[in-house]
């Protein structure tokens, strides 16, 4: 792990704490990559998503900075052990189990809906309620049926493809969001196996 990096992160992440703008754009140039070290790189892309738009989220930024200081006492790059910190529990909190929001339009009815970018290794999809916009994380592996979303409309079902108003499978990516942008202002529950 480049250390030298990692404790540049580190004092940014303080900066852009004590309100430091500048620190931002210094943080935005400094780009690790995995050659730098898995784990720097992971931590440097939670606070890409989190400050990819304004102001960003700023509750992300305690649980990332706190994980920076981490690094520094990792003897080696342990992704695993990464993962298994409180703090990006805390994260993943805030952002769902998703690594980007894909924003569609539907090329029949003009709408613009979300789609849920998962890693490979969740075994779960997300259901989208096209009322609110909250997200269901279920199990591929899930039998029965399907909750209502909180707000009393239907999620979308897992063997529905495409556009959850009109139905039609013609659709483009027109945009992508930050994870933590969309789930700020959109719910999400998972399944109890998801």
């Amino acid at each position: 792990m480049n250390i030298e990096k990692t404790n540049r992160f580190a004092e940014l992440l303080e900066r852009q704490g004590m309100g430091d703008a500048q620190a931002v754009e210094f943080l935005r140039s400094l780009q690790p990559t995995l050659d730098d070290g898995y784990c720097l790189f992971n931590a440097y892309e939670q606070w890409s998503q989190a400050f990819s738009y304004k102001p960003g989220r700023c509750e992300a930024l305690g649980p990332i900075r706190s994980l920076a200081n981490k690094l520094l006492g990792y003897g080696t790059d342990d992704t695993l052990r990464l993962f298994r910190e409180p703090e990006w529990s805390e994260l993943v909190q805030l952002r769902g189990p998703v690594e980007v929001v894909l924003v569609f339009q539907c090329l029949s009815c003009r709408r613009e809906y979300p789609g849920m970018g998962t890693s490979g290794f969740y075994d779960a999809s997300g259901l989208l309620c096209p009322q609110c916009g909250s997200v269901l994380f279920r199990s591929l592996y899930a039998e029965g049926q399907i909750p209502l979303c909180s707000c009393g409309s239907p999620y979308q079902s897992p063997e529905m493809v495409g556009c959850p108003f009109c139905h039609s499978t013609q659709s483009q990516v027109v945009s992508q969001l930050s994870p933590y942008q969309y789930f700020e202002t959109h719910s999400y529950v998972r399944d109890q196996n998801a």
